[in-house]
């Protein structure tokens, strides 16, 4: 089963996209742990905002699943990038939630 629970802050403002599939957002979520943590979630728009509106700095709560993209570069180098699909987004800080409730677009 591939079932990633994270928590962390918002670093830099949630991106609004629309895409054939839906709309959808994607932010970077910092992990507080040994060493530092980053990944570029993605959830649906309604999944992201379900739990409240969010900004940078929000503190959340995410559930996911892991996944993992390789590709070529043009050069012949190989790259690759860690993601989370989100299945749930929620705001943690009561205090923050008024920080936390700007429209993602």
């Amino acid at each position: 089963m591939n079932v990633l629970t994270v928590t962390g802050r918002i670093v830099g403002d949630p991106i609004h996209r629309s895409a054939p599939d839906g709309e959808w957002c994607e932010f970077r979520l910092a992990v507080d742990a040994m060493p530092w943590l980053e990944f570029v979630v993605r959830a649906t728009s309604s999944t992201a905002t379900s739990g409240g509106t969010l900004t940078t700095g929000c503190r959340v709560t995410v559930v996911a699943t892991l996944r993992h993209d390789g590709w070529v570069v043009r050069d012949g180098t190989r790259a690759e990038c860690w993601s989370v699909n989100a299945s749930a987004v929620n705001v943690l800080d009561d205090d923050h939630r008024d920080k936390c409730s700007r429209p993602l677009r």
